[in-house]
């Protein structure tokens, strides 16, 4: 009985635990990420700063940011970018201040009202975590495990005024 009770408390443990390792933001997405806003036409180059929007009061988003800032850590080079990141509340989010904005896990009850604020101010919304495509609040999704898959929402892309190469469209999937 007690092996039983150990079993079940083992895989609901493994259960618990896999959700957060399938997201976990890593170098190979943010490489990846800097070559996906290099096919948005007329899209940002050079150096720019990315906002990581986290609740400060989810556990996760706060992780999650942490984990971001530890990979940029005075930059990360890839394709037409020089990626640097900030920790940014919902709040200064909405303010338009940055060209790109990540979502980090524990932001979906902010993002919808965010990605409304900065739309006229040609805010490219991002993430890792497929609830925000959707929802319509991030323009692409970008996973690199276990393969590449870049999702880009074209309700999202239209909303801001982002449009993408025609060779980069063949490369995702739009939703």
């Amino acid at each position: 009985m007690k092996k039983l009770i150990l079993t079940i408390a083992f895989i609901a443990i493994g259960i618990a635990i896999c959700p957060l390792q399938a997201h976990a933001l890593n170098k190979k997405d943010l490489q990846i990420l800097g070559r996906a806003l290099g096919f948005i036409e007329n899209g940002p180059s050079g150096d720019i700063q990315i906002g990581i929007v986290q609740n400060i009061d989810n556990p996760h988003s706060v992780l999650e940011a942490n984990d971001m800032i530890s990979l940029i850590n005075g930059g990360i080079h890839s394709g037409r970018l020089n990626i640097h990141a900030k920790k940014i509340t919902p709040n200064a989010a909405s303010t338009g201040k940055f060209p790109v904005l990540y979502f980090t896990q524990g932001t979906e009850a902010q993002q919808s009202q965010i990605f409304n604020a900065v739309t006229t101010k040609g805010v490219i919304t991002v993430s890792t975590h497929e609830s925000c495509l959707t929802t319509k609040s991030c323009v692409l999704v970008i996973q690199s495990m276990p393969t590449v898959n870049i999702k880009v929402s074209k309700a999202a892309a239209r909303s801001t005024g982002v449009s993408f190469g025609s060779a980069f469209r063949m490369m995702v999937s739009e939703h």
